[in-house]
This record gives structure tokens, C-alpha cells and sequence, in this order.
């Protein structure tokens, strides 16, 4: 979304009504490396949909910025990384997906950031519910480029959920969403 579309920008503000707080910083434009600048911009929600063959985690991402999400530069990213565990709470499998900018070979730069102003679904099948006992979501924001196995010890994470898959009733799955 271009910035002039934003949410932000449709309702009369500019990067400063957020990024700039006189009070505290003065003139100093404020960001994501700003400690707690992130604290509360993204909240998670899951529903599930079974059929006979498959069950998926339909993972929901909201967030507040007034821009799409990560902001600024190519390098930033927002993984969602979701862990399915077992009885003894080993991790049983993991799923992730990146949010960002890609530099895709043939088409350069392409954008894949999370839009402003709505939610995003990402669908993460299940890969055995007769095992999975516990499921385990966190949103990431990172500021280093790269894999998310590389250390970035300024990452943050954004919002968590963790959810008891024995508590849902197999044969009544739905599609309400679940924070």
C-alpha cells in the first residue's frame, strides 16, 4: 500500500504523529529500535478447519501500524512461526512464513508485508493431529536480513499464543477465531 493510502494518512496523520514524540525524543525520528515502540502493534488469533483428510491452523495477523508491516527498509522482517507439539512437549513439527521484502531472482524486489488495515490469514495444515497435543504461534519482528535461524538478538517478538489442541472437540471443528 502506498503511504499516501495508508490508514494513517486517511485519516490526516503523517510518519511524525507516530514516530515522533516532542516530549520524550525531541526531534529524534523513533522506530522499531525505539525499546518498546513495538509493544502491543500485533495481536494473533487462530481458528481451525478440519475436513476428512486434513486439519488446518487458520492463523489470523492484525496489526495497528499505520503502514504495512515491516516499515522502511528491505532488510526488516515478520515471521510467523508456528510449532506443533506433542505429549511431552517435544516440537513435532514447525512452520514458518516470512513478511517482508523479497528479492526474488527474476522479479526483484517484490513486496510481502503484512498490509495495514486488515488481517491477514495464513493457513498452516497440521501435519498429525494424533500426535500434536499443543500448538504454539509467535509473531517476530526482525531487523537483520537473512534466515530466521541467525542470531538477531534486537529481535522482538510481537504477540504469542500457545493452544491446547485437546481441548478442541475433533468432530465440531470451526471457524471462530481464538486469542
Amino acid at each position: 500500500m502506498h503511504p499516501v493510502q495508508s490508514p494513517s494518512a486517511l485519516k490526516g496523520e503523517d510518519c511524525s504523529d507516530c514516530h515522533m514524540d516532542m516530549a520524550l525524543f525531541g526531534h529524534e525520528f523513533i522506530g522499531p529500535t525505539t525499546p518498546g515502540f513495538l509493544e502491543g502493534i500485533a495481536k494473533l488469533s487462530v481458528a481451525f478447519r478440519q475436513d476428512k483428510d486434513n486439519t488446518m491452523a487458520l492463523i489470523s495477523i492484525r496489526h495497528i501500524a499505520g503502514h504495512a508491516l515491516p516499515g522502511g527498509t528491505t532488510g526488516r522482517s515478520v515471521w510467523l512461526v508456528t510449532n506443533e507439539m506433542d505429549s511431552n512437549g517435544h516440537i513435532t513439527n514447525t512452520t514458518s512464513t516470512r513478511f517482508g521484502w523479497i528479492n526474488h531472482e527474476t522479479a526483484k524486489w517484490r513486496e510481502n508485508t503484512l498490509p495495514a488495515g486488515r488481517n491477514t490469514v495464513v493457513e498452516v495444515p497440521l501435519s498429525n493431529m494424533n500426535r500434536t497435543r499443543l500448538l504454539r504461534i509467535k509473531l517476530i519482528y526482525r531487523f537483520l536480513p537473512g534466515i530466521l535461524d541467525a542470531i538477531d538478538s534486537e529481535q522482538v517478538i510481537l504477540d504469542e499464543l500457545e493452544f491446547s489442541l485437546s481441548l478442541l472437540n475433533r468432530s465440531s471443528f470451526g471457524l471462530k477465531f481464538i486469542q
